[in-house]
């Protein structure tokens, strides 16, 4: 889905950050395979390839400070609300209707969907962006998908345009 970009893109030096890789991987995904000894040999890139239990899950995301997603193709990604319930920004690209949903330097990062452009923004993020602003983003994420997508919300807007008298 374009682990392999990111990969391409993280930084051993990076060492105040560590790279989460959760999940398995289905079949053969030769663009990231090429990358399996840099990920053996990096302090700073952790990776999971197996199912991930939910206590797992909410662990790491608990302890992540940013979701990111370097899709190449998606129409949509649940990660995206289980960011918002975490309360946890997102960098993605600009793919399927994930814009719809965020809302660039306010509670995410949007970029052009190229390696070049999400490295540039990751890098951005990594030197310039501190911990208190991406909480605050992550809260933003929180109440923009609350505002958006609650089932209260989608009953209301369902029964106003389907059953205009």
């Amino acid at each position: 889905k374009g682990t392999d970009r990111l990969l391409a893109s993280w930084k051993k030096e990076w060492n105040d950050s560590l790279l989460i890789i959760a999940g398995h991987r289905d079949g053969t995904y030769p663009e990231l395979a090429k990358y399996d000894d840099k990920i053996s040999k990096a302090d700073n890139i952790l990776e999971i390839n197996d199912f991930i239990e939910e206590n797992t899950l909410r662990f790491l995301i608990d302890n992540s400070e940013l979701i990111l997603l370097p899709y190449r193709h998606a129409s949509m990604s649940g990660v995206v609300f289980t960011a918002a319930d975490f309360r946890k920004p997102i960098l993605c690209t600009n793919v399927g209707a994930l814009p719809e949903y965020l809302s660039c330097n306010e509670d995410s990062f949007i970029v052009d969907n190229s390696d070049e452009a999400f490295f540039e923004m990751l890098t951005y993020i990594h030197n310039n962006i501190s911990k208190k602003e991406l909480v605050r983003m992550g809260e933003n994420l929180n109440r923009n998908i609350s505002m958006k997508c609650s089932w209260a919300i989608v009953a209301q807007k369902l029964v106003s345009e389907c059953y205009k008298d």
